[in-house]
């Protein structure tokens, strides 16, 4: 267990695997911590403030006599084509390197500070919200504060070029009671950004199918069953061209020009292209709202 403390302000980061099963049976998750997919905007978060009942004996630092605020995250998917979104990313699969938090009391100006954790430290699903405990504690003293949320993708931390990035951010004021934690749990959307594709090369094929998959389903979304779920990230999208990504065959000579497709999640994705029925050939996509235009070169791509 790690705690760093200052004299108006403490922070504690405990891990859950020293913590003794949860007490049997537990309540259930209530109706309110599901989390509001429908109608969000994009880069947006839905906030959910819970007044935590802990049994005795749980383990949780500090105890049931200080106030402060337990902080916890997922991310979502906005794109709803094909129904409204219901997938949980990773903090890898929606990239999201860091999360952010400035917290101000608002009855005394002198007392702020801001806190800073990788995406995994407070990543937790809205349903496990009352299966475990949380990793990240804030003591606080009873009252009203502004807390500003920042979901940020820092590409080097995960190998690539590129500056940082806010994706999804929110301002907020909380109430810290006395007595207990108050659990304050953000459904983080990142932005949504157009894919624009252009294919080059068309003459080397008579007919196409295209289909767009998450790169690595296993590691990019929570709770994905490889034997009860497909790959495909969606199978309505449809470019203002006409092409679609579902597999469906299309003649190359018409698929000159930019395509572009609306509002997709970021993340990494694996286009995979055949050619006349026969050769298959794949590409990465990193769909993180820098790349302008991804250009795909059948010839290149060994098709």
């Amino acid at each position: 267990m790690t705690t760093i403390s200052s004299p108006t302000w403490s922070i504690a980061v405990s891990p859950n695997d020293s913590c003794p099963p949860p007490p049997s049976p537990l309540p259930p998750v209530p109706a309110s911590a599901t989390p509001p997919w429908k109608n969000r905007r994009a880069g947006s978060v839905a906030p959910l403030l819970l007044l935590a009942t802990l049994a005795t004996g749980a383990c949780v630092l500090p105890d049931h006599g200080v106030s402060g605020l337990e902080l916890s995250w997922q991310l979502g998917e906005t794109n709803d084509v094909d129904g409204e979104p219901a997938l949980i990313r990773s903090c890898s699969g929606g990239l999201v390197s860091d999360v952010r938090f400035e917290i101000e009391d608002l009855h005394d100006s002198d007392r702020s500070r801001s806190f800073a954790f990788g995406c995994g430290a407070g990543f937790r699903t809205a349903d496990a919200l009352l299966l475990t405990l949380g990793e990240i504690y804030l003591e606080l003293q009873p009252g009203t504060y502004r807390i500003q949320s920042e979901a940020v993708d820092d590409p080097a931390k995960r190998g690539a070029a590129g500056e940082a990035e806010i994706v999804a951010s929110a301002d907020d004021e909380f109430e810290i009671v006395s007595g207990g934690p108050t659990l304050a749990h953000y459904v983080y959307a990142p932005a949504v950004v157009d894919l624009r594709l252009e294919l080059t090369g068309l003459e080397r094929c008579d007919t196409t199918q295209l289909r767009l998959e998450y790169a690595d389903p296993d590691a990019d979304l929570v709770q994905y069953s490889t034997t009860t779920d497909v790959t495909a990230y969606r199978t309505a999208l449809t470019s203002d061209l006409g092409l679609t990504l579902d597999g469906r065959t299309h003649a190359c000579e018409s698929l000159a020009g930019t395509h572009t497709f609306p509002e997709l999640d970021r993340g990494i994705y694996s286009l995979t292209l055949t050619l006349d029925g026969a050769r298959e050939c794949s590409a990465q996509v990193v769909h993180d709202g820098r790349h302008g235009l991804h250009t795909l070169d059948l010839a290149e791509l060994g098709c």
